[in-house]
């Protein structure tokens, strides 16, 4: 009979070829980061359901969990992907259409999905190209090592709950409502956020480069180890913010934005432009 150890190491071996958190695992079946510990450790193990359903998930059946050493090895291709292609294709319901509600490696391009709602997914690797997700609502997203190239729009949208990690983004997404947002490592190059609103969100060790943010309006947010070049950051307006270790460097700013942050002393600024 094999040993819950073992099984544990391969949940853990399979979830981080993902390259996903055991939060975000946790998170696909309902259960908690601590659950999934157990489970990668060995003290416990998922009910029959959830185990069916996690080696869905993680494309593998339920014998190469399970199974011995040599059924194991030899299935280890198995969790080898490619970067799978999904183009020209509608959507009215994405939370549906992604099937388990994790999309790992694929290509999205000229996916319509205006009005769409998305709720309880996880993207890991993927590519969003030509991609028009217009006026929706999601919540509990998660984007994970992927990359949103400029002919991405997603203006006019509000979001709850979203955790964005490793990505790179370009793209649209004026007027956006971000609500209990986390930027952790991210890249944000050239893209539109003119008039986007944040609330209780975080910004964590990101960058900004030429990012239109005019307009904006930041409230309970906290900006930490962020850096922000050449962007315009004009008619923005703050409300119970927290900087710390934040730089502007190069950014256009109107002079009640650059009075507040120099004022308080809340911020680096090198070189601005003051209009």
């Amino acid at each position: 009979m094999i040993h819950q150890l073992t099984i544990g190491k391969r949940i853990t071996t399979l979830r981080k070829q993902l390259k996903i958190t055991q939060k975000d695992l946790g998170a696909l079946f309902g259960v908690t980061p601590q659950s999934v510990s157990k489970w990668e450790n060995g003290s416990s193990l998922p009910n029959l359901v959830t185990a069916a359903a996690l080696c869905k998930t993680l494309s593998i059946d339920l014998n190469t969990l399970v199974g011995g050493e040599s059924h194991w090895h030899n299935n280890q291709t198995k969790i080898s992907y490619s970067l799978r292609k999904l183009e020209d294709t509608q959507v009215r319901n994405l939370t549906q259409f992604i099937s388990n509600k994790l999309l790992y490696r694929v290509d999205i391009n000229n996916l319509q999905a205006n009005e769409a709602p998305l709720e309880d997914c996880t993207f890991s690797e993927c590519i969003f190209r030509n991609l028009s997700h217009q006026k929706n609502r999601s919540k509990n997203i998660r984007f994970l090592n992927c990359r949103f190239e400029k002919t991405v729009d997603c203006s006019n949208s509000h979001a709850d709950n979203q955790y964005l990690r490793n990505n790179y983004i370009a793209g649209n997404y004026e007027n956006c409502q971000f609500v209990h947002t986390t930027y952790d490592h991210e890249t944000i190059q050239e893209a539109n956020f003119k008039g986007i609103q944040y609330k209780c969100s975080t910004f964590t060790d990101s960058y900004f480069d030429k990012v239109n943010l005019n307009g904006s309006k930041f409230t309970q947010h906290i900006f930490y180890r962020t850096t922000l070049n050449k962007c315009i950051f004009t008619n923005i307006k703050f409300d119970d913010c927290q900087f710390y270790e934040t730089t502007f460097e190069n950014c256009t700013f109107d002079k009640n934005t650059y009075d507040y942050l120099t004022t308080n002393g809340f911020a680096k600024i090198t070189n601005p432009i003051i209009i």
